[in-house]
């Protein structure tokens, strides 16, 4: 069975953009980000944008991170 890429894509960006607008209206360092971003003259959309590229890092950063095989423990008896 194919997975539609442009479905994937669209819901990344919808899951995306909920993240962003959830941060925007929570997370203090986001809206420092926003209104610094608001004082140069910069765009609702254009912050929107730049603020869902830096989530769709930090969350592939954790995604790599994750998928790495956990080190052997060795157990002392």
């Amino acid at each position: 069975m194919q997975i539609r890429t442009s479905r994937v894509r669209a819901a990344t960006n919808a899951a995306l953009y909920r993240v962003v607008i959830s941060r925007m209206r929570s997370h203090s360092p986001t809206r420092d980000y926003v209104r610094k971003r608001t004082a140069e003259g910069k765009g609702k959309m254009e912050i929107i944008r730049c603020l869902k590229r830096f989530v769709a890092r930090e969350i592939f950063g954790y995604l790599c991170r994750a998928s790495r095989p956990l080190a052997t423990v060795s157990s002392t008896s």
